[in-house]
């Protein structure tokens, strides 16, 4: 078929990652062990071939799956593309046309050729998203804080979240990445949440109160898990659950860590930490006699 000129080098960087290979993880190893009892090459290559078995056709996913090492090698190519749907399907139908094999780079060095199927090279392009190219000013932003390689982590979070981009939310995940003074790690974290929060949050709105819900909700959810935690010492999850107390499914480190992340997109946005959109001004610290706890409290819940 032809393909539209500016999706040439796009199709050219795909087939040549197809060609070198797709390297592979221990996730790949554990699961094939942990199913079949059997991660040799020669037994992936067996499991490989049945694609009815639901398990085989489990491990061919996983085999075909363009992971974060690949993700970042064609990145630069996608993001120069800037494929509309349409032209993205075009790039299925040239990659169907144009590979019928590739290899799995297996931790080990061994590479395992996988044939390919009718259909799989598309799929292999459409868990790539091409047509998900992030809006020109937030790729500029990541571009001015993380230039070159550092920022590729922070496109590729761009094209895979669930966001439809909207003038609002462009602005919002600009602001986001420009008022983060913090490392590349925990801009990740941030950036990450934000997507996950604005995936969720109604588009019209306004995102500063929707900080501050959430900010409140984990707060709640805090407290819940301290309660249960001192239920726990001084009972048995034997006889709570004879009592009818249930288990919270929240873990404390997790929530104080998505709070710190939600306080990062607050200073951010709004220049002010998120307890206090969240309304928490009276909130109860405790009995406190402690001048320096006591700040050492506020700071904490400052940010």
């Amino acid at each position: 078929m032809t393909l539209s000129a500016e999706l040439l080098p796009a199709l050219a960087a795909v087939l040549t990652q197809l060609e070198s290979g797709l390297p592979q993880d221990e996730s790949v190893l554990r699961y094939a062990a942990s199913t079949h009892a059997d991660a040799s090459p020669e037994a992936l290559a067996a499991l490989f071939a049945l694609r009815d078995d639901p398990e085989s056709s489990s491990l061919a996913e996983l085999l075909l799956f363009p992971g974060e090492e690949v993700q970042r090698r064609l990145e630069p190519a996608l993001e120069a593309a800037r494929a509309t749907p349409e032209q993205a399907r075009e790039l299925e139908l040239a990659l169907e046309d144009a590979v019928t094999r590739t290899w799995a780079i297996l931790p080990g060095g061994q590479r395992l050729e996988l044939p390919l199927e009718a259909g799989e090279a598309a799929q292999f392009v459409r868990r790539l998203r091409p047509e998900h190219t992030a809006p020109p000013e937030a790729l500029a932003a990541v571009e001015r804080r993380f230039p070159g390689e550092a920022g590729l982590e922070f496109k590729i979070m761009l094209r895979h979240c669930r966001l439809e981009w909207t003038p609002q939310r462009r602005a919002y995940v600009c602001a986001v990445l420009g008022g983060l003074e913090v490392s590349a790690r925990n801009t990740a974290d941030a950036l990450a949440w934000t997507l996950r929060h604005l995936a969720d949050a109604d588009p019209q709105g306004s995102f500063v109160d929707g900080l501050g819900a959430a900010y409140a909700a984990l707060e709640v959810n805090l407290k819940r898990a301290r309660d249960f935690g001192r239920m726990l010492r001084t009972s048995s999850y034997e006889v709570m659950l004879s009592q009818g107390v249930r288990a919270p499914h929240l873990h404390e480190d997790g929530i104080r860590r998505e709070m710190e992340l939600v306080d990062m997109v607050c200073q951010a946005v709004a220049g002010r930490p998120a307890w206090t959109l969240a309304g928490l001004g009276q909130m109860d610290m405790g009995d406190m006699d402690d001048p320096e706890a006591l700040m050492e409290a506020f700071t904490r819940l400052g940010g």
